[in-house]
């Protein structure tokens, strides 16, 4: 059983005082030793709780190996006199290491000592941002507040795991192409605290030479699609994003909008030149570095839009190996249908869910399943395709609006609509 310590004194002795035992020095050594351990890394400024086995909630930031724990094993024994003649052998270390639960681990994150100390003020801000927005939420129907943000989707979005035989150690999967892996779009959907979406997303798509083809590209009447330089949005495409994708949805006649510090964001003036007359638009920024913590399209829905995306990528290389995902029309075919299975009622609460995640409710909206879940997921679809009469192919998806069990064609490729 792991009993907590809450707080250990560092042991001291008077001059020339005897210790009952070596065993008895060491052991008083392995106390200081990981309080010093803890004293360090507490300096750096952390707030990540690691629980060790020994009961003590280190902040596990700074960087730790073996000679580390050495070197700060010897000076604590120097100062304190615990152990005569001790030499911090690798087995004492690694005995130490292992009853303190550490293991060592691969760093998923670098930061900085600055980062560590301004993130007490990021998360005060956060908690300052979502206070004020809760107070405009007790004057205001939850229909008049939105989220809007941006979202980088790679051309071919994959999973990182695949089965494979055991005991492989090289593991390959195949995708239509490497460089579609690397090589993004954006989409800004419009997110509303009554767990609506906007009735069309916003698609910038990176051209050559900033501009369609002759040809054009495929539409659908859930899409606002623009060209780019690259994938990230322009400040000269924001009054035309509020125009069209905002405040033309939205029927409310004050839209109050949470945006973050992104600096075509930051230009008011740009933003309220794409608001009709008779209407108003309110922006509250999010404050810098606090989007993780309080912005519900970061906290929940982008993951959930981009596990539908990826699960749809992940059977066309099995379901219709011939259906270019990264070409241009296609990657609007997924997105628009995708976006149009995501506005369907029955998900409300899930998306309130997001405002609720990022502290702007109080109260949890209930149960409710994911678009993922409810299309591939939640039933069986063992059945052939239910799409039209004359089609008999294996039923991959079932419809969020009506239900219907659909193959990849009548599904993507034919846009189905209910």
């Amino acid at each position: 059983m792991c009993m907590r310590i809450v707080s250990i004194a560092h042991p001291c002795f008077p001059s020339g005082q005897k210790r009952e035992s070596r065993a008895l020095g060491f052991k008083q050594l392995a106390i200081a030793l990981r309080e010093r351990c803890m004293d360090a890394i507490q300096q750096g400024g952390g707030k990540t709780f690691l629980h060790l086995s020994f009961g003590i909630y280190l902040l596990s930031v700074l960087p730790l190996s073996y000679s580390i724990i050495r070197h700060m094993a010897l000076t604590v024994n120097r100062e304190y006199g615990f152990v005569d003649g001790f030499k911090a052998s690798k087995d004492w270390i690694w005995k130490f290491v292992r009853e303190c639960g550490l293991r060592s681990r691969k760093v998923t994150s670098f930061v900085t000592t600055r980062n560590l100390r301004s993130r007490q003020e990021v998360e005060d801000a956060a908690n300052a941002f979502v206070a004020e927005v809760r107070a405009e939420m007790a004057r205001y129907p939850r229909s008049a507040f939105c989220n809007i943000d941006q979202c980088g989707i790679t051309r071919e979005v994959v999973s990182q795991r695949t089965l494979a035989p055991l005991g492989v150690k090289q593991v390959h999967r195949v995708v239509q192409s490497v460089a579609s892996l690397t090589h993004s779009y954006t989409v800004v959907p419009v997110l509303y605290a009554d767990g609506t979406l906007g009735e069309k997303l916003f698609v910038i798509l990176p051209e050559p030479k900033v501009r369609f083809p002759q040809s054009g590209h495929w539409s659908a009447p859930n899409l606002c699609v623009v060209a780019g330089t690259s994938h990230i949005m322009r400040k000269d495409q924001v009054p035309p994003f509020f125009s069209q994708c905002v405040m033309a949805g939205s029927v409310q006649p004050l839209t109050i909008a949470l945006l973050d510090s992104w600096p075509g964001f930051k230009d008011h003036d740009n933003i309220l030149s794409g608001v009709p007359e008779g209407r108003q638009l309110k922006v509250m920024t999010i404050p810098p570095g606090a989007t993780a913590l309080c912005q519900p399209l970061d906290v929940y829905f982008f993951r959930l839009l981009k596990r539908l995306i990826r699960r749809i990528h992940g059977d066309v290389i099995h379901i219709k190996p011939d259906f270019n995902i990264f070409s241009r029309d296609n990657i609007l075919k997924v997105l628009s249908q995708s976006y149009r299975q995501f506005c369907a009622p029955r998900f409300r609460r899930c998306f309130q869910y997001s405002w609720f995640a990022a502290g702007y409710t109080e109260s949890h909206p209930g149960p409710f399943v994911t678009p993922t879940d409810f299309a591939f997921n939640e039933v069986p679809v063992d059945c052939v395709c239910q799409g039209t009469e004359s089609c008999s192919s294996q039923a991959f998806v079932r419809c969020c609006w009506c239900e219907k069990h659909l193959c990849f064609d009548c599904f993507i490729v034919l846009n189905h609509t209910c």
